[in-house]
């Protein structure tokens, strides 16, 4: 009896580090993802594309140059800010203002 108290008290000696040391690093660690909250993302509909095709087919050149430019920008800030949903969409914007 006395030698299974030695070997609980050698046990846990050992252990309690590890446990204090394990719970400390629990902030550092990523959430999980569940997959319903990657399908929620609002996309954008396929339809403002569509009416932004529409829109810019009558704007001069000098204010297709004006929007690309601001695009760009708001493209560059996309990235730079990993919001890569932004990014796409931005992205696709200048390839509508770019075909003819």
């Amino acid at each position: 009896m006395k030698k299974t108290k030695v070997y609980i008290l050698i046990y846990l000696s050992m252990m309690l580090p590890v446990l204090l040391s394990a719970a400390a690093l629990n902030k550092y660690t990523a959430p999980a993802q569940s997959v319903t909250s990657v399908q929620s993302k609002a996309t954008v509909n396929k339809s403002i594309y569509i009416d932004f095709r529409e829109q810019v087919r009558g704007y001069s050149p000098e204010k297709k140059e004006k929007m690309k430019t601001y695009y760009r920008k708001k493209l560059k800030e996309s990235i730079r800010r990993k919001n890569l949903d932004a990014a796409a969409h931005y992205e696709r914007l200048l390839g509508i203002l770019n075909s003819k």
